[in-house]
Order: C-alpha cells, then sequence, then structure tokens
C-alpha cells in the first residue's frame, strides 16, 4: 500500500508506503544461458526516488539501481549461467526503497492520510521507509544440464519427407547429448502422432508403418536421474507410406538359349504385373509372350525358340504372395490320317511365392510334331508342378491325354504311357529320352543340375544370388523398358529333360507327350500322353487328366471360395497366376493379423455377410478400403458397412437400408465412389447391406465371390473380398457375373494403428 506524502507542519513531510504489483517470476537456465527476472513497485508521489536491490539466495547481488518515485516502475535484473553442469534451484527477490532527494528535511512516519506525528526537526529516521526496506516474493530459478537431440538418419532417406512402402522396415535414428557428459543415463520414447509407440525406448526405432497414407515420428529425450532436467522432443520425420501390390515381375527368358550359349545373341524381356488387377487370374502362353516382345522389338524367330515353348522367370516384387498356379499341358499333334492329338493334362496348385524369389515356368504351343517340353513350374531349382503333354495322334489312332497329378493315358494303341510319380517323389537328377527312332521315354529332374559352368559352382537343387546367365554362366542382356533383376534363383537351364516323350522320328508314328515321364509309342498308332506331378511344399487343389480342352473348371481355394475359368481351346501349354492373398492372409498385406469376409458367423445371433475384424483388440484400428470394380446400372445402388443391428437376412440377400435395425452406417461405396477409405474400430463384425432406390423394400441382394445369386444371376465372381450387388432383387433376374455385376466392390484391409 502506498500513501500520498502531504505538507504537515512546516519542513516536515510523509513518507509513502511502497508495494510491489509485480513479483519477480520462476524459471530456469538449462545448459548455460541467461534469464531476466522483472519486478514492478508502486510509490506515491513524492520528492525522490527508488533503490532495488536483488537478493540471490538472501545475498546482495547484482548492484542498485534505482527509479524516481511517485510513478509506477519497472527494474529487470538479467542473470547469466554460464553452465558448471550441476543441477540446483537458485531463490531471487527484489527489494524496494524509498529516499529522498534532499535527505536533511524533517520527515516523519504517519498514519497514511492523517499527518505527521511524533518527530522532531532535525531528526530523520534510518532507512527513510517506514519499515525500511520492502521485499517481493521470491522468484525460483532451477538451472539444470541442457539436452541437445536431432533425428540424424531415416533409414537411408532424406530427413523431413520419406516414401516408404506400408510393411517395410524403416529406422528413425537419434542424436543425444546432454551437457553434463552423462549420455548414457538419457532415455528416449518414440511418439507417432503424438502417440507413444509401445516398446519404442532406445535411440533408434524400426518401424513397419501401420497404414497408407502420412506418418509423423517424433522422439522425447529424457534424464530421469535428475528431475530438473527438462525433457526435449525431436524435429518431427513424415512418412508417407504407399500401397504394397500384388506385383510379379515376368522376365522372359531367350527360349533356344539352352542351345545355344551365346548370350550376346538373346536379350531378356520383362513386365511388371499387378495380380490384384486380375481377379480371375494372368494367363501366360506364347501368344502372351510373343506380344510383349513385339512391343519391345523384334522376335528374332532365326535365333530363338519363340515359336514353340517359351521360358518365364517369375517373383514377387513387394510382398510374399499366396498364389494359385494353374498349369495347362499342351495338346499333341494331329496325324496326317485326321488322328487327333491327346488333351494336355490340367492342375492347379497353391503356396507361398517368396518376395524376390526365382520360379521359372515352361510351356508349349500345342499340335507340334517335334518333341517339345511339358508345362512345368520350378521354385527355384526345384519342380513343383508338371500338367503332361498330349501323344501325338499316329496313322492308326489317336495321341493319348496328358496326365496332372497321374499317369498319362494311352491313345490308340498299347504303348507305355508315362508313369505316375507320387508328391516329393522325385529324383534329383532324371533321365533324358534315348534320340533313337525306337527310342525310350525320358524323366525330368526335379532339379535340373545344368551346364558345366553350373555343376562347377553350384549343387543340382542349390539356391544363388544372381542375374538371369546363361549356360556359359554369361550374364543375359536386356531389351529395352526391360529388367534382369539380382534375387534369389536356382533355375538353370539345362539338363532338365523335360522335353521327354518317345520320338520315332518320323511323321506316321505317333509321338509320346511329355510330363514328368514321358509318354511312349506303338508303331503307328497314337503316342500315350506324358504324366503329371507336383511336389515341394504345395498344395493340389484340382487336377484332371486331360483337362485343358476348353472346358469350363473350378475348384475351391478358400472357405467356400470357388474360383472358375476356361482351360485352352486350342489346346496350348499355358500358365496362369492368382494373386491370393499376401502373408498375412489380407488383400493386399498389411498386418500380421488376419480379416476375412464371412457369412452368418457362429458367434452371432443373427444372419449375413460380415467383415471380421476380431483379430484386432477394440483398442486398435482397421484402415478399410472399398474400390469399385465393376458398375452397370443407373439405379442409385449402394454397399454399406455398418456396426451393430439386430437385422437378419436370408442367404440370397434382402439386405436393404429401408428395413429397421440394420444399425449404424460406417462405410459407404457407390456406383460413383472409386475407391473409399476409411478407420473402423478392431475387435468387432460390420455387417455389409445396400440400397436400390427402384425398389426400396427388400430390393436387392448381396454377395461374395463364389455365392450363388440365384434364378438366372448366376454365381457372383471373384474370390473372399469381392462383393457383387444385385439390384433386381434376391434371386432371379438377369446375369449378374462378371463385368455383369450391376456393382461389384473389392474389400481389402490397408493398415492398423
Amino acid at each position: 500500500m502506498s500513501q500520498n506524502l502531504s505538507r504537515g507542519l512546516e519542513n516536515e513531510y510523509l513518507v509513502p508506503y511502497i508495494s510491489f504489483t509485480t513479483n519477480p517470476q520462476s524459471g530456469s537456465i538449462v545448459g548455460g544461458g541467461t534469464t531476466t527476472l522483472t519486478a514492478v513497485a508502486a510509490a506515491s508521489t513524492g520528492i525522490g526516488y527508488l533503490n532495488y536491490r536483488w537478493y540471490q539466495d538472501d545475498v546482495l547481488s547484482g548492484g542498485i539501481t534505482t527509479a524516481l518515485s511517485g510513478v509506477t516502475t519497472t527494474r529487470s535484473y538479467t542473470l547469466n549461467y554460464a553452465g558448471d553442469n550441476l543441477s540446483r534451484v537458485v531463490n531471487y527477490k527484489v527489494s524496494a526503497e524509498w529516499v529522498p532527494d534532499n535527505s536533511d528535511l524533517i520527515v516523519s512516519h504517519g498514519t497514511p492520510g492523517v499527518g505527521a506525528t511524533g518527530v522532531g526537526v532535525g531528526q530523520s529516521i534510518s532507512g527513510y521507509s517506514p519499515s525500511g526496506e520492502t521485499f517481493s516474493n521470491v522468484g525460483v530459478v532451477s538451472v539444470a544440464p541442457g539436452i541437445t537431440v536431432n533425428i540424424v538418419a531415416v533409414g537411408v532417406q532424406p530427413l523431413g519427407f520419406n516414401t516408404s512402402s506400408y510393411n517395410l522396415s524403416r529406422t528413425l535414428s537419434v542424436s543425444a547429448t546432454i551437457s553434463n557428459g552423462d549420455n548414457g543415463n538419457l532415455s528416449y520414447q518414440w511418439k507417432n502422432a503424438g502417440t507413444n509407440v509401445s516398446g519404442a525406448t532406445s535411440s533408434s526405432y524400426t518401424f513397419s508403418a501401420g497404414h497408407v497414407g502420412l506418418n509423423t515420428y517424433t522422439c522425447l529425450v529424457s534424464y530421469p536421474t535428475d528431475e530438473l532436467v527438462s525433457s526435449v522432443t525431436s524435429d518431427s520425420i513424415t512418412d508417407n507410406s504407399t500401397e504394397l501390390t500384388k506385383t510379379i515381375r515376368l522376365e522372359y527368358m531367350p527360349a533356344g538359349g539352352e542351345k545355344v550359349s551365346s548370350s550376346t545373341d538373346y536379350d531378356v524381356y520383362s513386365e511388371d504385373v499387378d495380380l490384384s488387377d486380375y481377379t480371375n487370374g494372368f494367363k501366360i502362353d506364347l501368344n502372351h509372350v510373343q506380344d510383349v516382345i513385339y512391343d519391345v522389338g523384334s522376335r528374332n524367330t532365326s535365333v530363338y525358340a519363340w515359336e514353340n515353348y517359351y521360358y518365364v522367370s517369375m517373383f514377387a516384387i513387394d510382398d510374399d504372395l499366396t498364389v494359385d498356379l494353374e498349369l495347362g499341358g499342351a495338346q499333341g499333334a494331329d496325324n496326317q490320317n485326321s488322328f487327333d492329338g491327346g488333351i494336355g493334362g490340367w492342375m492347379v496348385i497353391q503356396g507361398t511365392m517368396e518376395k524376390e524369389k526365382e520360379f521359372v515356368g515352361i510351356a508349349a504351343t500345342s499340335r507340334q510334331s517335334t518333341r517339345r517340353p511339358a508345362t512345368a513350374v520350378y521354385e527355384t531349382g526345384s519342380v513343383i508342378g508338371i500338367a503332361g503333354n498330349g501323344g501325338r495322334g499316329g496313322t492308326n489312332g489317336k495321341g493319348g491325354d496328358g496326365g496332372a497329378d497321374s499317369a498319362g493315358a494311352l491313345g490308340g494303341g498299347t504303348g507305355s504311357v508315362g508313369g505316375y510319380f507320387a508328391p516329393n517323389t522325385l529324383l534329383a537328377e532324371g533321365s533324358p529320352p534315348i534320340p533313337t527312332a525306337n527310342a525310350g521315354r525320358g524323366v525330368a529332374s526335379r532339379c535340373p543340375k545344368g551346364s558345366s559352368w553350373y555343376q562347377n559352382r553350384y549343387g543340382a537343387c542349390e539356391t544363388f544370388t544372381s542375374k538371369l546367365r546363361d549356360p556359359d554362366g554369361v550374364e543375359y542382356p536386356v531389351a529395352t523398358n526391360s529388367n534382369n533383376t539380382e534375387i534369389t534363383r536356382g533355375f538353370k537351364m539345362t539338363n532338365l529333360y523335360l522335353d521327354n516323350g518317345n520320338h520315332p522320328g518320323d511323321t506316321s508314328s505317333g509321338t509320346g507327350g511329355a510330363g514328368v515321364e514321358g509318354g511312349g509309342r506303338n508303331g503307328t498308332d497314337g503316342g500315350a500322353g506324358g504324366s503329371g506331378y507336383y511336389g515341394g511344399n504345395w498344395t493340389k487343389l484340382a487336377s484332371i487328366l486331360g483337362g485343358n480342352d476348353g472346358s469350363s473348371r473350378n475348384w475351391t481355394y478358400g472357405t467356400n471360395l470357388t474360383q472358375t475359368v476356361t482351360t485352352d481351346q486350342l489346346g496350348t501349354g499355358y500358365i496362369r497366376v492368382f494373386g491370393r492373398r499376401g502373408s498375412a492372409g489380407n488383400n493386399p498385406l498389411v498386418t500380421s493379423k488376419n480379416a476375412s469376409i464371412v457369412r452368418n458367423p457362429a458367434s452371432l445371433t443373427r444372419s449375413g455377410l460380415f467383415l471380421d475384424l476380431t483379430s484386432w483388440a477394440s483398442t486398435e484400428e482397421v484402415l478399410i478400403r472399398g474400390k469399385v470394380d465393376v458398375t452397370n446400372t443407373n439405379s442409385s445402388v449402394i454397399q454399406y458397412l455398418t456396426s451393430g443391428g439386430t437385422f437378419s437376412y436370408a442367404f440370397q440377400g434382402n439386405s436393404d437400408e429401408y428395413l429397421t435395425n440394420m444399425g449404424t452406417i460406417v462405410m459407404t461405396v457407390d456406383k460413383n465412389s472409386g475407391t473409399v477409405d476409411q478407420w473402423l474400430t478392431g475387435g468387432a463384425y460390420y455387417q455389409f447391406r445396400t440400397t436400390n432406390e427402384t425398389s426400396p423394400e427388400n430390393g436387392s441382394g448381396i454377395y461374395q465371390g463364389g455365392e450363388n445369386q440365384g434364378g438366372n444371376a448366376g454365381v457372383a465372381s471373384g474370390g473372399e473380398f469381392n462383393i457383387t450387388l444385385h439390384d433386381t432383387g434376391s434371386s432371379g433376374g438377369p446375369d449378374n457375373t462378371g463385368a455383369n455385376a450391376d456393382l461389384r466392390v473389392t474389400w481389402s484391409i490397408q493398415g492398423e494403428r
């Protein structure tokens, strides 16, 4: 409180009271530096001034500063701390004292507003102020060592903004020091979007980005041994996680290169194929191979054997993929007397195509009178599937059909068929056919040993890291816009013994078809078919002796999931690849947990089609994508995902937003949506429902790939994650398959957090 100075007796004044309106605030000095303390004092108007004195831990520090009295005055004090790396707490305060400008004046202390009392002329009061110095409150300054921290590496990418595939490892690192030198006792906590990353408590953090999109990472560095040391957050790094695809690379090897080891005459032609774009599989036959070569250069048929057969090296680029491999054997040649050649075998096997691990496919044209290889696939250096070729027709009888996980079939004669080999019973080294008119048939090598160049370096079944090489070990050159990639390989082009049918060398007799074991022949009767085979860690899903005849075929590749295809009408050998899932069982892979689409899950009390996210916890979120693949309607048809609700519907649809108790709509995809992404909470089931504006009462049905839509609508196309909407009712109606679907959406899991 302050008091006006007023004239009392002659030469006598009342002395003002002093108060602080602003006290020094607490602060800190980290790792050396300065801080400024500020105080504001108020006094009544008088002829004099204020003295300020600063105290550190009650010891006078910093000298005296002055200001005129009678006004509100501010005085600051800057504390400079050089940094001795010791932590401490320092108490600061400031005093203010009024001093008259003429100390000889007689002054009196009195009651504010009353006047002078009790002091005579010529007397003075020590310190001038009524109570001597007036002190501020105490300001506390903490002094401690400082931490400095910077992100120094993000994998091999520059700091700032980086791009990664969402399941590929990336490493973040920080460089942190503390000014007292005790760096070993620093603690770390990595954060994603401000949230602690569980277990990420070291100076480096290796992560797999959890979802498509932006992830912002920081690291909080602390010094737990000293509570006065402030924690420091690093600069942020933003990572843009891109989609992981089901892309495979196909490198077409020089057909004929196994016979002439002159790499300068041969080029490798390649293409990248995203299997997600081929729900009905990606077919590789000679027509396709030739088209690829025409796109980038001349086929050079005088050097290559492109007109007869092909080799293709295949491998996954982004991720381990579960694939189905469909193998169709080639048909045998017809005889001039119109006895048909035998039909090639047909088989489907399923297994894992590991990232950057070589698979080699071989197939030939149909109806060739010369010896040609059976359709086969090798995993690195070991054969995993062979579909036998049909035998050639003779002058007196037709050719026998090729086998598929079976022996071949007899043709018109009584010759020997290609024999059956049970899975994983094939010897590493086979035997070639004997090249005479009455020759015996050969047996394919499980692991072709290759030329002497390979034999001097690797075992027959041994893998190695390499680009594609010719039989002499020379890397093949690359055609324009093509690749020859260094990956894990094992295939050796020679000593396959895959063109192993009995071949008499004349035009009247039937030639045996190639296979795991070649078919024989009997005079002028048709040649027998070659046998089929599968092995390794692959599972057979389907096989038909003589099945590559242009017929519609199907097989089950998952729970209640069916694939339908049409085999080659001309009986040409081919390989078709289906990208089913990534290594986590999702479409595409992004996580170690599995999502599925199921009908009538046993744990629920209602029927319908559901997205099952129960592999995740309720504290986690899953990024769901709905991508419109086919739309063929003018109606406002919509697919929904809903949560909750009690409404059930029968197998053949009747799902509709106009029905009651359908729950809460959490995701919407209509015919114009394109691609829609939405985060959904884990640990739950979400039900698929529909809308159709033209018949709102039970007017639309919704089906998983492989389900029968009823009436003439047919079987819904695609697989587990392909959901088809039929806008004309729960059953019946026109064809609603493939490209004729009213609305088909591919649902996938894009990430988790």
